[in-house]
């Protein structure tokens, strides 16, 4: 005899409309993100220019908060993450 549990069926999610903004908390966090991405960008192209290879370490560690805060203004601009992949959550 098969298990029950295993073929229980969900019923499906509505879908999702093509384009959804996300609402004013999560969008204002988004900008401000976005803009330190652009400053941590801007400090490590400037640093470089300006000081040369003395500023190699530091344009590197900005560099690399220039795209986290990116990724984190990109994930707050499209609506934040979803957790709800499974029915019961």
């Amino acid at each position: 005899m098969s298990d029950p549990c295993a073929e229980e069926r969900f019923p499906r999610k509505p879908p999702r409309p093509w384009i959804e903004l996300a609402p004013w908390p999560l969008a204002s966090r988004g900008l401000g993100l976005l803009l330190l991405a652009a400053v941590f960008a801007a400090l490590a192209w400037f640093g470089l220019r300006t000081f040369s290879w003395w500023f190699v370490p530091a344009a590197a560690v900005s560099g690399v908060a220039a795209v986290l805060a990116l990724w984190a203004a990109l994930i707050h601009l499209t609506g934040g993450e979803e957790f709800d992949d499974h029915p019961f959550v």
